[in-house]
């Protein structure tokens, strides 16, 4: 293996390993659940298919993960008044109060890494993130689907 490809892998999986510390936000959910209800939470209302799609998850598994949302009440999920195959995911009130807190501790999180960042290095930081983003998922467009 090329040291340089050597060296981002061992990089990237640093950096996953550190990532999934910081994203252990105390939302009361498993991480995979933490996921799907930030993006809800972004999205609202979000097709089953899409949120399926956003979390590069086929939609039997993210059915489940939806379906143990809905049981604890922070995930409402309604058929599609335009299409009845369609489900129609929005968070309930209790759910929007573990996505605001989510949200709340990673912006604070990540405030907090970005100024351990020298001022001069931040831009070049998130400009690798970038290319390297692009990098892992080609036909994304800023992780968005077209």
């Amino acid at each position: 293996m090329e040291a340089n490809a050597k060296n981002l892998r061992e990089s990237v999986r640093l950096l996953e390993r550190n990532l999934g510390m910081l994203n252990e936000s105390d939302c009361s959910v498993t991480l995979s659940q933490c996921h799907a209800i930030v993006e809800i939470g972004r999205n609202q209302p979000l097709m089953l298919k899409m949120l399926a799609n956003r979390l590069q998850l086929d939609v039997s598994t993210m059915s489940k993960t939806v379906d143990h949302l809905v049981k604890r009440n922070l995930v409402e999920r309604k058929q599609s008044d335009e299409d009845r195959r369609k489900l129609v995911l929005t968070l309930t009130k209790e759910g929007r109060l573990i996505y605001q807190k989510v949200e709340n501790n990673m912006e604070l999180q990540f405030q907090q890494l970005l100024e351990k960042i020298p001022v001069e290095q931040r831009e070049l930081v998130l400009e690798g993130l970038t290319v390297l983003n692009t990098a892992l998922n080609p036909t994304k467009n800023g992780g968005e689907e077209q």
